[in-house]
């Protein structure tokens, strides 16, 4: 029962971290957060992975790590395309998707518990759209839609990397080879974008939170990644993020 309680933690810490993310948001960048991340991580998940046994691995977890980690950055990227309350809810809808790949390529069953859960998030999304019903009666879809569908697409796509290498090469190795693939992409990143990442000389409280949110999301790469050495299903993790 390891696995089970690995998800738990998992869901809280990710929760955490979106809360905390959520309080940050209207004063940082995508960008922001996809730096601040990258450098939490090789502060904190490095070293740790290291001690732990973990070995640098290039082929193929780097390729694979970077690709999962594109995934996540589009996370920050669909929030910022519409009102958070709306494209972050089709966002949440990411394990569905991790469900369907395992489905497709691993052969993993949909059992009655992955049924509930996803009848559980879809019947969650409705409460949430209930509880502003004038907005819901005023929303036009949009790009913003895409985007969240997107965003939600390529997040479950990062978890199902994750699951794949990580029972293949274990939870350490597969979190240094994260930290690499997430470096990289923050550097084509800020590459890319007109504004660039810049580490402030002074903590304000947004950026106190978004520092929060970017250590709780190593942390929970790394607890998620761990839940798939205990010999569990992507499903079965999946019904509780």
């Amino acid at each position: 029962m390891d696995w089970l309680l690995l998800s738990f933690l998992t869901a809280l810490v990710w929760g955490l971290n979106i809360a905390f993310a959520k309080r940050a948001y209207k004063q940082l960048s995508p960008i922001d957060y996809v730096s601040l991340r990258g450098v939490a991580s090789v502060i904190t998940l490095i070293p740790f992975s290291l001690l732990q046994g973990g070995k640098f691995i290039f082929w193929p977890l780097v390729p694979a790590a970077a690709i999962a980690s594109g995934g996540y950055a589009l996370y920050y990227y669909a929030l910022e395309k519409g009102k958070l309350s709306l494209t972050g809810t089709v966002l949440e809808t990411y394990p569905l998707y991790t469900v369907i790949l395992a489905s497709l390529f691993l052969n993993e069953s949909i059992t009655a518990t992955a049924k509930f859960g996803i009848f559980a998030i879809l019947l969650g999304l409705i409460f949430i759209s209930l509880e502003h019903p004038k907005e819901i009666k005023n929303i036009k879809i949009g790009t913003w839609l895409l985007w969240g569908l997107g965003g939600a697409v390529f997040a479950g796509l990062g978890d199902f990397i994750a699951k794949v290498m990580s029972s293949e090469y274990g939870a350490y190795s597969y979190s240094i080879s994260f930290v690499l693939g997430w470096t990289i992409v923050a550097v084509i990143l800020n590459l890319l974008s007109s504004r660039k990442f810049i580490l402030p000389r002074k903590i304000s409280p947004e950026t106190s939170y978004a520092i929060a949110s970017s250590f709780f999301s190593v942390y929970w790469s790394f607890i998620f990644s761990s839940c798939f050495t205990k010999r569990s299903s992507i499903n079965s993790y999946s019904n509780f993020s």
